[in-house]
């Protein structure tokens, strides 16, 4: 903020839609107190924008954040937005998705961010995330695949972020992966990759708990997480999609902040009983949490498209 299978469970998972169909082309987000911007790059014909996802117009063109709980008809949030700007740069799918959030002070997380990005503040806090899950069925431009480069494992420690612009995001702080080649190219762009040895752990059965594996080459830090998902229990509460229906990264790249966007359906999110886990990739990343994760959510996955970055 990683193949298939049969689930054997009561509840049924909700009605995948291919990632493929969603129309790329993207109203951008509004900035804070202003009217709507127009969007990056060359003029061109767009559908009639919409208030960004979980913004709600107050009139004379001014939009804010919606407060959570009241959230206007039409708004798509939280699915994804129906466009992106430009072509799709990357298509791939996320699967068994953990997600375990600590509430931090805003202060822990301003050092780590670029110009024009500032801490994202919901239900009095801002939150740090542990983020396990597959990634795979990466194709460039949404068509050429690449089935070993792109698909791993991958662990992520990342922040909650909002620009200037109005864009709502996350923000990641470290990224653990096993593809030495993948992390060494996103290296080279300033995204904070460490290669690992990352290894994704499952109980036998249809519903057993799943949980991820980190050791750092050249390091003593040895990592473990793992949840059991409760099939009965869907997580639609406002801090679970609050913490997953995030359709963006914020990053810096030579000294300038960029806006990544993406887009996906909804998560299919179940709220999870955490099995075993520490804090080391938390410690590790400048965020000394204390006690259990707030929030421990699973999913079984979506799929996603990129869009072009564009400059806040």
């Amino acid at each position: 903020m990683i193949s298939g299978r049969c689930w054997t469970v009561c509840v049924p998972h909700p009605k995948e839609t291919d990632a493929h169909q969603i129309v790329r082309r993207h109203a951008p987000a509004v900035p804070f107190g202003q009217g709507r911007p127009q969007p990056p790059g060359p003029a061109r014909r767009l559908p009639a924008q919409r208030n960004p996802p979980g913004f709600v117009e107050q009139g004379a063109g001014v939009v804010v954040r919606h407060q959570a709980g009241f959230r206007p008809s039409g708004d798509p949030w939280p699915e994804g937005p129906e466009v992106l700007p430009g072509p799709t740069l990357v298509s791939q799918r996320w699967s068994d998705a953990v997600f375990l959030h600590w509430p931090i002070p805003p202060a822990w997380a301003e050092p780590y961010l670029p110009d024009g990005v500032e801490p994202d503040v919901f239900f009095g806090s801002t939150w740090v995330g542990l983020i396990g899950f597959r990634l795979h069925r990466t194709r460039l431009a949404g068509r050429i695949p690449l089935p070993w480069l792109g698909s791993f494992t991958e662990i992520n420690v990342r922040l909650y972020t909002r620009g200037r612009d109005g864009t709502r995001g996350v923000l990641f702080v470290s990224l653990d992966a096993a593809r030495l080649p993948t992390v060494l190219g996103a290296r080279a762009l300033r995204v904070p990759y460490i290669w690992s040895r990352c290894v994704p752990t499952r109980a036998s059965g249809a519903t057993g708990s799943y949980g991820y594996q980190v050791r750092r080459w050249g390091s003593t830090l040895d990592s473990r997480f793992s949840v059991h998902p409760d099939y009965g229990a869907e997580a639609t509460d406002d801090l679970s999609l609050e913490v997953t229906a995030r359709f963006g990264a914020h990053a810096s790249l030579f000294g300038r902040t960029f806006f990544v966007p993406n887009t996906h359906r909804r998560w299919p999110l179940y709220k999870a009983e955490l099995q075993e886990w520490d804090t080391q990739l938390l410690a590790s990343a400048g965020f000394p949490v204390n006690g259990a994760p707030e929030s421990v959510l699973f999913s079984p996955g979506v799929s996603a498209l990129f869009g072009r970055p564009w400059r806040l």
